[in-house]
Protein backbone atom coordinates (compact mmCIF):
# COMPACT_ATOMS: atom_id res chain seq x y z
CA UNK A 1 0.00 0.00 0.00
CA UNK A 2 3.01 2.58 0.78
CA UNK A 3 4.24 2.20 -2.82
CA UNK A 4 1.00 2.58 -4.32
CA UNK A 5 0.25 6.09 -2.17
CA UNK A 6 3.84 7.00 -3.60
CA UNK A 7 3.28 6.39 -6.80
CA UNK A 8 0.41 8.25 -6.79
CA UNK A 9 1.46 11.32 -4.99
CA UNK A 10 4.48 11.32 -7.46
CA UNK A 11 2.17 11.26 -10.29
CA UNK A 12 0.44 14.05 -8.95
CA UNK A 13 3.44 15.79 -7.94
CA UNK A 14 4.28 15.39 -11.44
CA UNK A 15 1.02 16.49 -13.10
CA UNK A 16 1.36 19.58 -10.73
CA UNK A 17 4.37 20.81 -11.69
CA UNK A 18 3.35 20.50 -15.42
CA UNK A 19 0.31 22.57 -15.10
CA UNK A 20 2.52 25.51 -13.70
CA UNK A 21 5.09 24.76 -16.49
CA UNK A 22 2.48 25.64 -18.80
CA UNK A 23 1.17 28.13 -17.82
CA UNK A 24 4.64 30.14 -17.18
CA UNK A 25 5.10 29.12 -20.80
CA UNK A 26 1.44 30.61 -22.29
CA UNK A 27 2.14 33.93 -19.91
CA UNK A 28 5.62 34.51 -21.17
CA UNK A 29 4.70 33.78 -24.65
CA UNK A 30 1.95 36.45 -24.56
CA UNK A 31 1.12 38.89 -27.29
CA UNK A 32 0.28 42.79 -25.76
CA UNK A 33 -3.25 43.60 -24.67
CA UNK A 34 -3.68 46.10 -27.39
CA UNK A 35 -5.89 47.98 -24.99
CA UNK A 36 -3.68 51.33 -24.52
CA UNK A 37 0.19 52.15 -26.43
CA UNK A 38 1.70 48.79 -27.63
CA UNK A 39 4.58 48.20 -29.87
CA UNK A 40 5.10 45.23 -33.02
CA UNK A 41 8.99 45.00 -34.09
CA UNK A 42 8.91 43.97 -37.52
CA UNK A 43 11.27 40.98 -37.31
CA UNK A 44 10.34 40.03 -40.51
CA UNK A 45 12.51 42.48 -42.03
CA UNK A 46 15.51 41.13 -40.70
CA UNK A 47 16.11 43.07 -37.16
CA UNK A 48 19.37 41.22 -35.34
CA UNK A 49 20.77 44.38 -33.63
CA UNK A 50 19.11 44.67 -29.89
CA UNK A 51 16.66 47.61 -29.61
CA UNK A 52 16.72 49.78 -26.36
CA UNK A 53 13.93 51.97 -25.70
CA UNK A 54 13.44 55.21 -23.51
CA UNK A 55 10.05 56.10 -22.81
CA UNK A 56 7.93 59.04 -21.34
CA UNK A 57 5.10 61.19 -21.93
CA UNK A 58 8.02 63.97 -23.09
CA UNK A 59 11.56 64.49 -23.86
CA UNK A 60 12.35 66.03 -20.65
CA UNK A 61 10.32 63.34 -18.38
CA UNK A 62 11.63 59.90 -20.35
CA UNK A 63 13.77 57.26 -18.64
CA UNK A 64 15.80 54.43 -20.03
CA UNK A 65 12.46 51.45 -20.36
CA UNK A 66 14.08 48.03 -21.92
CA UNK A 67 15.98 46.69 -24.49
CA UNK A 68 14.40 44.45 -27.18
CA UNK A 69 16.63 41.30 -28.31
CA UNK A 70 15.77 38.90 -31.43
CA UNK A 71 14.36 35.67 -30.50
CA UNK A 72 11.99 37.70 -28.16
CA UNK A 73 8.07 37.94 -28.62
CA UNK A 74 7.84 40.95 -31.29
CA UNK A 75 4.08 42.88 -29.74
CA UNK A 76 4.27 44.07 -26.48
CA UNK A 77 2.81 46.98 -24.33
CA UNK A 78 4.64 49.63 -23.11
CA UNK A 79 4.56 50.01 -19.19
CA UNK A 80 1.54 50.51 -16.99
CA UNK A 81 1.89 53.54 -16.25
CA UNK A 82 2.14 55.15 -19.71
CA UNK A 83 -0.15 52.79 -21.15
CA UNK A 84 -3.32 55.25 -21.69
CA UNK A 85 -1.14 58.77 -21.36
CA UNK A 86 -2.61 61.09 -24.15
CA UNK A 87 1.14 61.43 -25.04
CA UNK A 88 3.60 59.01 -25.81
CA UNK A 89 7.30 59.90 -25.97
CA UNK A 90 9.53 57.45 -27.08
CA UNK A 91 13.04 56.71 -28.18
CA UNK A 92 14.35 54.00 -30.00
CA UNK A 93 18.62 53.70 -30.52
CA UNK A 94 20.09 50.09 -32.24
CA UNK A 95 23.64 49.17 -31.24
CA UNK A 96 25.32 48.22 -33.62
CA UNK A 97 23.40 50.78 -35.96
CA UNK A 98 21.36 48.74 -38.11
CA UNK A 99 18.13 49.06 -39.42
CA UNK A 100 15.54 48.58 -37.47
CA UNK A 101 11.99 48.56 -37.91
CA UNK A 102 8.88 48.60 -35.68
CA UNK A 103 5.42 50.52 -35.19
CA UNK A 104 3.72 52.28 -32.28
CA UNK A 105 0.49 51.44 -31.52
CA UNK A 106 -2.94 53.06 -29.77
CA UNK A 107 -5.83 50.25 -29.61
CA UNK A 108 -6.46 49.43 -32.90
CA UNK A 109 -4.34 51.46 -35.07
CA UNK A 110 -0.89 52.36 -35.93
CA UNK A 111 0.81 55.85 -34.60
CA UNK A 112 4.33 55.89 -35.79
CA UNK A 113 6.53 53.89 -38.24
CA UNK A 114 9.77 53.75 -37.14
CA UNK A 115 12.34 52.68 -40.12
CA UNK A 116 15.88 54.37 -39.04
CA UNK A 117 19.61 53.09 -37.68
CA UNK A 118 21.12 54.30 -35.24
CA UNK A 119 18.71 56.34 -33.29
CA UNK A 120 15.34 57.82 -33.85
CA UNK A 121 12.47 59.56 -31.66
CA UNK A 122 9.16 60.54 -31.73
CA UNK A 123 6.84 62.24 -29.53
CA UNK A 124 3.02 60.79 -30.37
CA UNK A 125 -0.59 61.61 -29.50
CA UNK A 126 -3.83 59.06 -29.39
CA UNK A 127 -5.13 60.80 -32.18
CA UNK A 128 -2.30 60.65 -34.52
CA UNK A 129 -2.37 58.14 -37.32
CA UNK A 130 0.64 56.50 -39.68
CA UNK A 131 -0.54 54.45 -42.67
CA UNK A 132 2.57 52.33 -42.61
CA UNK A 133 1.33 50.65 -39.47
CA UNK A 134 -1.50 48.34 -39.58
CA UNK A 135 -2.73 45.92 -36.37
Amino acid sequence: MKISRQWIGSVFAIALLGAFVSVGASSANAQAKKTGWWIRVNSTRGVETPISFQIGTSKGDSRNWRTWKSGQRVEFDVPAKFRNAAELYIRAHSDPQQKVYFCVFYRDHGVENFNFDGDSDHQMKQTDSDDECHP
